[in-house]
């Protein structure tokens, strides 16, 4: 049982726009104590860690690798300035979809993409299906869909089904790394019991998410991908 005696930390680094400690921080009955790595000029808070030299290389090692958005947040407890986002506003395009039919085989193909959380816990990420038209002749990607949530097997397994049948698709990839002998039949089974058929791909994913993500970028930046504005 809690006691008024008892002191609360919680330590973190606010690397998201939108945390926990961001919460706390703006709390008036909570004292924030930050401890960066250095200033906005490399001048390091911890010469016994890391001197200036040190600090400054660091920061430059991830500006050449396109990550400076990373340094701010692990090294300066901060959300990287807008301009040093990967993802800048300015590349997203929205499609209108009472202009396009996607659901049109002689327009695009479609394909409900599928990232399974391990748990529904309240402490897990959520599992997502997202739903894309592609469009070779346009060289379009369309993301016309998303449903994303703390959403046990069956209910995720129902609603990748109602999302291929809303979006006309016939294939569905779906990433079982770790995962694979708990996913595949339990999809196949129910996918039969309710008189469907599709085609399955199944993903094995590689390197980290963040790069995964990140190999995005150009897509975006060349006006590729569209997004349903809805």
């Amino acid at each position: 049982r809690a006691s008024p005696r008892w002191r609360h930390i919680v330590l973190g680094t606010k690397s998201l726009p939108r945390t926990i400690l961001k919460d706390l921080q703006a709390d008036p009955d909570w004292t924030s104590i930050e401890i960066p790595l250095c200033d906005d000029k490399c001048h390091s808070y911890h010469p016994m860690y890391m001197n200036d030299a040190q600090v400054l290389g660091l920061r430059e090692a991830f500006a050449r690798q396109g990550r400076l958005s990373d340094f701010y947040s692990e090294y300066m407890n901060q959300t990287a300035p807008p301009e040093y986002a990967p993802f800048q506003q300015s590349m997203f395009h929205y499609y209108d979809p009472s202009t396009i039919d996607l659901n049109k085989a002689s327009i695009a193909e479609n394909i409900v993409l599928c990232d399974v959380a391990k748990t529904v816990r309240h402490t897990s990420a959520d599992s997502a299906l997202v739903g894309v038209a592609v469009g070779i002749k346009q060289n379009k990607y369309w993301v016309r869909d998303i449903v994303a949530g703390k959403l046990h097997p069956d209910q995720l397994y129902n609603e990748m089904f109602d999302m291929a049948t809303r979006i006309n698709a016939r294939v569905i990839a779906v990433e079982v790394t770790s995962l694979e002998d708990f996913i595949k039949h339990p999809i196949l089974d129910l996918m039969h019991h309710r008189g469907l058929y599709f085609e399955f791909i199944w993903i094995k994913a590689v390197d980290k998410k963040e790069n995964r993500i990140r190999e995005l970028v150009p897509y975006y930046r060349q006006g590729f991908i569209e997004h349903n504005p809805n």
